[in-house]
């Protein structure tokens, strides 16, 4: 590489956390302290982007930078899975309509029931039960 290092920002036990308390607060989504170095290798990106020299920066720009509703979004695609499809896994699509309705169902005796399908990325899984 001709003597050239890969950017490498180590994110602190701070900088984690800030970022970390704001991403719950404006999302619900909540980081544990062993999703550290995941946070920090998913966000560096940003920072480069952005022409940040910290993680303390990135976190500032989160919160005050005419940007941040734009950047925030960015971050959020960056830290999270968004798999989604129709009917999911067959086999709990079968335990579902042979085991947990039934008995549902039965306990409901009548009764609508109220299914939550949470986590979805886009929402074609409720589509699916």
């Amino acid at each position: 590489m001709d003597g050239l290092k890969p950017l490498q920002i180590e994110m602190n036990d701070i900088e984690f956390r800030l970022i970390r308390d704001l991403i719950h607060e404006k999302s619900g989504i909540f980081l544990n302290d062993s999703k550290k170095d995941v946070l920090q290798s998913r966000l560096l990106s940003r920072l480069v982007a952005l022409n940040l020299k910290s993680f303390e920066e990135y976190y500032l720009y989160l919160k005050f930078s005419p940007g941040r509703e734009r950047e925030f979004k960015k971050m959020i695609s960056l830290i999270t899975n968004n798999e989604t499809y129709f009917f999911r896994e067959k086999y709990q699509l079968e335990d579902l309509v042979e085991i947990i309705l039934p008995e549902l169902a039965a306990e409901k005796e009548g009764k609508p029931i109220k299914i939550l399908s949470a986590g979805c990325s886009s929402g074609e899984e409720p589509y699916s039960i």
